[in-house]
């Protein structure tokens, strides 16, 4: 009998301590690990569209994901603010905080906000937005880009996938003059441009304030002619609005006269779209060009 009872006392043991093993393992699946994970960013574009299909008018002159060299990004976990860098090529980037949250699980997924340039983020009980000002002139408006993704550290292996859409409209604005006049252009003005407001990510929409500026376009001489002249100012980058208040004054000589003559034009009745591009001619004369 000795012999039956040596060759069953290690199996006896063995299935004994395989649940212990089996317990342990699935404990530190799901508990949050104390060990450091890298985390990183991999940016794409949804690119701007024409305001129609047979826009007349298109530039590459628009900024893209590859041209912006830094961006911020909160996460709805821990609130934690990371900036986002371009190192070397440009799908890459360095992040500040190099470590994905340490209290989050491997497979709970969070909520990532990114944006590019000047503006505050809030949380606001979950519906977090961005409260962003335009620059005071043209050179120093920002092609506002937003991003937001749902994911967790195992869906990509700590990488964040940021596809980054365009929260501004893109205007351009050309002059030509139609009834064989001489004209000189001193001045062109853009009013009552309504500047400031809230981005919500949720609803990808905007809140607008209703404090308004004026963007002068142009002050260099320009003299007009049947074929269109794009004003120097370039992209302006605004923030979806309707154009029913907005107008644009025009400074002008006519014929060699020293006397300056100020009108203003209205804009058409409509909306300026988040992510389109607009052109927007200015006609100088009193008729209408001949077909």
């Amino acid at each position: 009998m000795k012999p039956f009872k040596t060759a069953w006392a290690p199996v006896a043991l063995a299935l004994f301590a395989l649940p212990l093993v089996t317990a342990c393992s699935s404990d530190d699946e799901e508990e949050p690990s104390n060990k450091r994970r890298t985390i990183s960013v991999v940016v794409s574009e949804n690119p701007m569209q024409n305001e129609s299909a047979g826009a007349r008018y298109t530039r590459a002159d628009i900024t893209t994901s590859e041209s912006f060299s830094s961006f911020k990004m909160v996460d709805s976990e821990t609130q934690t603010t990371y900036t986002a860098t371009k190192s070397g090529k440009p799908s890459r980037w360095g992040v500040s905080s190099d470590y994905w949250p340490i209290s989050v699980k491997y497979d709970t997924k969070i909520n990532f906000y990114a944006y590019n340039g000047d503006g505050t983020f809030e949380y606001n009980s979950g519906d977090p937005y961005i409260s962003f000002e335009m620059g005071d002139q043209p050179a120093n408006l920002v092609d506002f880009m937003v991003a937001n993704t749902n994911t967790s550290y195992n869906d990509h292996s700590g990488q964040v996938p940021l596809a980054f859409n365009h929260a501004c409209a893109a205007v351009q604005f050309y002059v030509y003059c139609v009834d064989g006049q001489t004209y000189s252009v001193k001045r062109i003005t853009l009013k009552n441009v309504k500047n400031q407001g809230n981005y919500y990510y949720k609803s990808n929409s905007w809140t607008l304030s209703e404090d308004t500026d004026d963007y002068i376009l142009t002050e260099s001489s320009i003299t007009p002619t049947t074929d269109d002249q794009r004003l120097p100012c370039g992209w302006m980058f605004l923030i979806p609005q309707s154009k029913d208040a907005i107008g644009i004054e025009v400074r002008f000589t006519k014929n060699g006269s020293s006397s300056e003559l100020t009108k203003t034009l209205s804009l058409l009745s409509g909306l300026w779209a988040a992510g389109t591009r607009y052109s927007v001619r200015i006609r100088i004369g009193n008729s209408k060009p001949q077909s």
